[in-house]
């Protein structure tokens, strides 16, 4: 991230945090029609229903905060984003090779595809360097 244009003093606990913001737009059954946003590299959909294998730009000491929002114009079915790793994987994953899995699902819980044209939204909060007060 030498090169990225970075805005200082936003005054939180974290040290050097990176906020990447990414919207993903899919088509039939889900599959990724094309992606966009600074520090994304990749987003593949995987073979279950609603997975999607997100991979960074930069491998990162740290990821702080992951929020999804599903943007799918006039389809009233709610669709909700959860991380699928358990923390600890996660963190050794966005370590070691910068992918994380995101799983939608629907209001009763259910693995779902996003409808065709719908659009996922990311907010990406990461932690550059392994110096900080904050390490759970």
């Amino acid at each position: 991230m030498q090169d990225a244009y970075l805005y200082k003093n936003s005054l939180q606990y974290e040290a050097d945090t990176v906020k990447l913001y990414g919207s993903i737009i899919v088509g039939a059954a889900g599959a990724v029609t094309s992606f966009s946003g600074g520090g994304l590299e990749g987003v593949v959909k995987e073979t279950a229903a609603g997975q999607y294998s997100i991979t960074l730009k930069d491998r990162l000491n740290r990821l702080l905060f992951v929020s999804a929002m599903v943007v799918q114009g006039a389809i009233s079915t709610a669709a909700q984003v959860q991380v699928l790793e358990d923390p600890a994987t996660l963190q050794a994953n966005v370590k070691a090779d910068r992918t994380f899995v995101l799983q939608v699902i629907d209001e009763a819980l259910a693995a779902v595809n996003l409808a065709s044209g719908a659009e996922l939204k990311l907010e990406i909060t990461v932690r550059r360097t392994s110096v900080g007060p904050y390490d759970a």
